[in-house]
């Protein structure tokens, strides 16, 4: 009787939600539009979704270790310019979460942790901020995916993806907080971290086992 009841309430409130994808700019914004465009597009797609009652937006602020805000640690997208590092002269994260609350949704920043590069190579661009120049320790190529990663087994890893939050959430007044592959790469890691699992893997675990921590300590950072 007790569950039925339970069941037969209606939720006090509904999560009504999508994906703002920017990644390989599957959504917005559209390549090689201009900045005045580029916002124009962002608020036509914010009142479409209006129009269609839903009340948050998970917008996808870092792709590859980049950013669509302000950030402390992590350079301009380069799907924003076209270059990496270049500022686009506006911040989408800041105009989305304005016009988000004018439309009464929420907006959610949304993080890639670990992924740094869609492809199988470094970007080998001239931007300082990044961590192929910076921490090149940081990184390895997951060659089943097709990608480059941040190795999380690396401790300042883990602590810089805590940071990026950090900041988010000292800059801008933001709903939430949205993970996607916050984990090792679908196609397996094989020996490509293996200069981690040295360095760091404690003796008498196995090494999948080991993997699974970094995972939890890097949400459980991020959460404390």
């Amino acid at each position: 009787m007790y569950a039925s009841t339970l069941y037969a309430q209606n939720p006090k409130r509904e999560f009504r939600a999508t994906w703002l994808t920017t990644v390989r700019n599957v959504d917005w914004p559209v390549t090689g539009a201009t900045a005045a465009n580029q916002q124009k597009d962002l608020l036509r797609m914010l009142d479409s979704l209006q129009t269609l009652n839903m009340n948050v937006v998970c917008f996808q602020v870092r792709c590859n270790a980049d950013a669509f805000y302000k950030s402390k640690y992590e350079p301009w997208s380069a799907l924003l310019t076209g270059t990496r590092g270049k500022d686009p002269g506006y911040d989408p994260l800041e105009i989305c979460i304005e016009e988000c609350h004018k439309r009464g949704m929420q907006c959610h920043a949304w993080l890639n942790p670990y992924r740094y590069n869609n492809k199988k190579a470094m970007w080998n661009d001239d931007c300082a901020m990044g961590y192929e120049y910076t921490n090149p320790e940081w990184l390895f190529v997951a060659p089943a995916d097709n990608c480059v990663v941040m190795d999380p087994g690396v401790p300042e890893v883990r602590k810089r993806v805590k940071e990026v939050v950090g900041d988010i959430l000292q800059k801008y007044d933001v709903d939430g907080i949205l993970f996607d592959d916050y984990f090792y790469p679908y196609g397996g890691t094989g020996s490509a971290d293996a200069a981690s699992v040295e360095k760091y893997k404690p003796s008498g675990i196995a090494v999948q086992d080991w993997r699974r921590q970094n995972v939890q300590k890097m949400v459980q950072d991020v959460y404390d």
